[in-house]
């Protein structure tokens, strides 16, 4: 009851302002940056305003959604005729300004939507649903419910999300409800094979120079559960890459054979490392691991920032998948 009193009064929101500014999380993906179009192109066909803030650049391969060259590189003053919409940011913060706690008190309205277990009810409107397979999925639920039109733009913008944030929908996340939602946006226009072929068939020479390198890295411990590839920056100059081009590199961690949780650790800056972690079911919860250096995500899927240099983090973050692996509950005899 209380999802679908909070969807109405968004919806009511939607409806009746006029001003919205809509954030996604720093180093924004498919589901961020695809929600925040989809939002873009329902609310502009009324003639409402409609402002789009992200830290960083769009990655190459989404630079094809309708609408992307309408995302502004914050941050951005907000004033108190404005709706502040945070998209897939589990903490204010995430949205990678130093004032994005301030945001929201100085809005007219706040509205946080939230697919992460780990999200916090930090705006005036809150809508978190951990079941949700992205927040695309969320957005067409509520598109649906308030009578609103989706269009070919929102719908290619929505399909993008869902599908990027389910791995082409091979995550756990991926449900019923994920094969039903992505059918409507196919029949509203959205074109799976289009889309896909931006996506993961067009990719630049700069990303397979820099995964060479970073299998290199490849490690297991030394009971073969957890596995870790690392990129310097030093990598990235060489191969020169760009931090897009990281995208999807943990995954080459968890489809080893016998590895419970993978780790992939990227050297932002010396004594500044970020990190995702991967498991391939949720008995092993790296979310858990995240939050134990300030991150989060999902059970099977999260991240985090650690202020160490690259081989203490690396350490730091193996100590704790252990002591996860350690605690795990033990099957009784057969």
């Amino acid at each position: 009851m209380e999802k679908s009193a909070t969807m109405d009064r968004i919806i009511e929101i939607l409806k009746r302002e006029n001003d919205f500014v809509i954030f996604s999380h720093e180093f924004p993906d498919g589901d961020g940056i695809g929600s925040q179009l989809a939002l873009l192109h329902l609310l502009e066909k009324p003639g409402k305003k409609v402002t789009l803030i992200n830290r960083d650049q769009t990655p190459e391969q989404l630079r094809f959604l309708p609408g992307s060259d309408r995302l502004v590189r914050g941050p951005v003053a907000v004033t108190g005729s404005q709706v502040v919409i945070m998209i897939d940011i589990p903490v204010p913060e995430r949205c990678g300004f130093e004032a994005g706690k301030e945001y929201l008190p100085r809005a007219r309205h706040s509205i946080n939507i939230d697919h992460h277990i780990s999200c916090t009810e930090y705006a005036e409107q809150n809508w978190i649903d951990p079941d949700a397979s992205s927040v695309g999925e969320m957005l067409f639920q509520l598109f649906v419910r308030g009578g609103f039109h989706i269009g070919r733009n929102s719908a290619t913008c929505l399909y993008t999300s869902i599908m990027t944030d389910t791995g082409n929908f091979r995550y756990s996340n991926t449900t019923a409800e994920t094969f039903h939602v992505a059918g409507e946006l196919v029949k509203l226009g959205a074109d799976p094979a289009a889309i896909s072929a931006e996506i993961y068939s067009n990719l630049p020479h700069s990303r397979y120079r820099l995964l060479a390198s970073a299998l290199n890295t490849l490690t297991l411990s030394d009971n073969g559960a957890i596995a870790t590839i690392k990129v310097t920056r030093e990598m990235m100059e060489k191969t020169g890459a760009s931090p897009d081009d990281t995208d999807g590199i943990v995954n080459y961690t968890a489809t080893i054979k016998g590895v419970r949780i993978g780790v992939f650790l990227r050297e932002i800056d010396a004594g500044k490392v970020k990190a995702s972690l991967r498991s391939k079911t949720a008995e092993h919860n790296v979310n858990l691991i995240a939050a134990k250096f300030g991150g989060g995500g999902h059970p099977t899927a999260s991240g985090c920032t650690i202020q160490a240099a690259l081989e203490q983090a690396e350490q730091m973050i193996i100590d704790k998948a252990q002591q996860t692996i350690n605690t795990e509950p033990k099957q009784a005899p057969q």
